[in-house]
């Protein structure tokens, strides 16, 4: 099978008899038939593919199918590569399997992804090429961190910041730095998570890549957000948003706009709030972006509950699971469940709000996220104060404020004190 056949295949597995129609459109843009395509047209396929499946579908399918274009030319290109073991073809290979970790990554085929990372890492010890070695290592502790391995996260992103500080490689040190950051706000280590965060922004300054300090800008907003610290939040959220803007960058607008909308939510700004989370939703929709949609719409549902419009509320959350649930955002599926118990709390309906209570509670355990698993508690005690179980509302919240305490997320554990109080 040629290669233009060989990609038609891949799409057809994805999106069905649609990807006669994909492939006609891409053939006409790069002016060749399918059966005249060749490797080196496949980085103009894979590029066109993203932009017509964008139009025609979402921007997480056509994200993954530009990616998988990608890895077919890549794995190809390792075959043709002689079975030598001279350090210039091994380079190449080492390099070779590093990009296929990172498109497998990027595609959450984690198990490809960590075999590629792994080929690399015994490949760099034949060759001492240590900035492979460390991007490698890098890789490797982002599929842990997929898998929510914590630890193994942390221990690999350690190996490479030893490796980047030993050749002084300033991108390697920031993007370490950063990917210990986000593992250590992930499992709840509040502390090492900032402290890791500022280490990246001093390497970050070194590299001048505005896109990736725009991330960092927003990650650190996001560990103060579930510390409860607003105002250092917020701050670094409207950093990111400058850049963003400056950069022209959808995806990274609508994202920092959700999270902005979602500060001024905790501050009960509803307007403020409102206004954030329809920008992202605009944003959202002009992309295609079932993330950030879905993102904002049960954001939304949660405005909708506060001021007492529960149908509206419904709806909003209902749209945010269909989204979500086409956008595999598990983190996201598990805050619905939450929205869904709050809404149907309110409407009294507690057959209802429990199941969703137990589905959000099973997950935010599964992704070992102690913020997720403490914020469902909080919910899981309303239902039983709700219900008249005050018994069971107070142990329940206690089990909240625990975990929240252990994580350093003051605001929340001042919350959850004062529901114990009024039981």
């Amino acid at each position: 099978m040629n290669v233009g056949r060989a990609i038609e295949a891949q799409l057809r597995n994805e999106l069905g008899p649609d990807a006669n129609n994909i492939m006609k459109e891409v053939c006409e843009k790069i002016n060749k038939t399918i059966d005249q395509l060749e490797d080196r047209d496949l980085f103009q396929v894979a590029n066109w593919v993203s932009r017509i499946v964008a139009a025609k579908y979402e921007y997480e399918t056509s994200v993954r199918l530009s990616k998988m274009v990608h890895r077919f030319k890549v794995e190809r290109d390792l075959e043709k590569m002689p079975n030598l073991m001279d350090q210039g073809t091994l380079l190449r290979r080492t390099e070779k399997l590093v990009s296929l970790g990172n498109l497998c990554l990027a595609m959450k085929d984690l198990e490809a992804a960590n075999k590629y990372f792994r080929d690399a890492v015994r490949n760099t010890s034949k060759i001492k090429h240590e900035v492979k070695e460390s991007e490698a290592l890098r890789g490797l502790a982002s599929v842990a961190m997929n898998r929510s391995e914590w630890d193994v996260a942390v221990r690999n992103f350690q190996k490479s910041l030893q490796i980047s500080r030993r050749i002084n490689d300033a991108q390697g040190m920031a993007e370490a730095h950063a990917g210990l950051g986000y593992t250590y706000w992930k499992r709840g280590d509040f502390p090492n998570a900032l402290l890791e965060y500022e280490k990246s922004l001093e390497n970050v300054s070194k590299i001048r890549k505005k896109g990736f300090l725009a991330t960092v800008f927003i990650e650190y907003g996001n560990v103060y957000n579930e510390k409860g610290d607003l105002e250092q939040c917020l701050d670094y959220y409207y950093k990111a948003l400058d850049i963003f803007q400056e950069l022209e960058d959808g995806a990274g607008l609508a994202r920092v706009y959700n999270n902005i909308g979602d500060v001024y939510m905790q501050k009960g700004d509803w307007d403020n709030a409102l206004k954030y989370f329809e920008l992202c939703q605009d944003q959202g929709k002009s992309l295609n972006h079932l993330r950030m949609t879905g993102w904002s719409a049960f954001n939304k549902s949660e405005i909708y509950v506060q001021i007492g419009e529960l149908e509206k509320a419904l709806e909003s959350v209902t749209l945010a699971e269909e989204q979500l649930i086409k956008a595999r955002d598990d983190e996201g599926i598990c805050i619905t469940h939450r929205n869904y118990a709050m809404v149907y709390r309110k409407k009294g309906d507690f057959e209802k709000a429990e199941q969703h209570l137990e589905k959000g509670l099973e997950m935010a355990k599964e992704a070992n996220r102690p913020f997720l698993e403490a914020d469902t508690l909080m919910e899981y005690g309303r239902f039983y104060d709700a219900k008249g179980d005050k018994d069971k509302a107070k142990k329940t919240l206690e089990r909240s404020l625990e975990l929240f305490n252990s994580i350093d997320a003051k605001a929340y554990a001042e919350k959850v004190n004062k529901i114990i109080e009024t039981l």
